[in-house]
């Protein structure tokens, strides 16, 4: 009886959200940077001003969404982008000295929470967490020169005085919102959020002390998404 209850549910949930069912493509711009952190006191006074020099970089996107729910007030959106994010550096004179470019396939697993107002729009916040996989990177100078040796991952790896590691997972939290407009077969979207990332992707432990000095940078970035999404099944209920 047990078995044959949960078979039911099982059964009425995935019916639900298959007759419900949104997909489509996304595309967009980021303005992101990789935020320097440091421990101890070492990496601090060698790389404490990393901030003061570091600037979002532009970036572009493209990838699929799929929603689950259609405009019910809860839905199920992943998505998965290919996203190119970075940064830039300026010298003690504001001029720019050197971009990083690094590319990422991300998976987020996002929660659509909202309203449908009326036919033909639907407002709705979202919040999720996304896995996000570094996929190369690469260096150039201020002359858009590409820098020899950027292009490779590091692991364990002793440069002077500094242990270098990347790590090419990243776990990340998105936050944002979302607008619809209903526009023939399925809704177009806007979508702003802003992204943190907290697994660092690149640190250096500095060796001649032993205190824990490391310096490591975390993603972070706001995202501009746009799309269209196709409907299928019964997704126009408003809630």
């Amino acid at each position: 009886m047990k078995n044959l209850i949960l078979l039911f549910v099982a059964v009425f949930v995935v019916n639900s959200a298959f007759s419900q069912f949104q997909i489509g493509p996304r595309f967009g711009l980021n303005f992101s940077k990789q935020k320097g952190h440091t421990t101890g006191t070492v990496s601090e006074t060698y790389y404490g001003s990393y901030n003061d020099n570091v600037r979002n970089k532009l970036g572009l996107q493209v990838g699929l969404m799929m929603n689950f729910g259609g405009n019910h007030f809860f839905n199920f959106q992943p998505e998965f982008m290919y996203v190119m994010r970075g940064y830039k550096l300026v010298d003690n004179n504001n001029e720019f000295a050197y971009q990083q470019k690094n590319n990422y396939l991300d998976i987020n697993l996002l929660f659509n929470l909202g309203k449908t107002v009326n036919e033909k729009w639907r407002i709705y916040a979202i919040v999720g967490p996304a896995i996000d996989i570094w996929l190369s990177k690469a260096g150039y100078n201020s002359n858009d020169e590409f820098q020899d040796g950027t292009d490779e991952f590091y692991f364990d790896d002793i440069i002077f005085n500094a242990e270098y590691t990347d790590i090419r997972v990243d776990i990340s939290l998105v936050l944002g919102a979302g607008f619809k407009y209903k526009l023939g077969p399925g809704w177009l979207i806007l979508s702003p959020r802003y992204k943190w990332g907290f697994i660092p992707q690149h640190s250096e432990k500095y060796l001649q002390t032993n205190d824990n000095d490391y310096f490591y940078l975390t993603n972070k970035g706001f995202y501009l998404e746009f799309g269209y999404a196709f409907q299928f099944g019964s997704g126009d209920k408003k809630e």
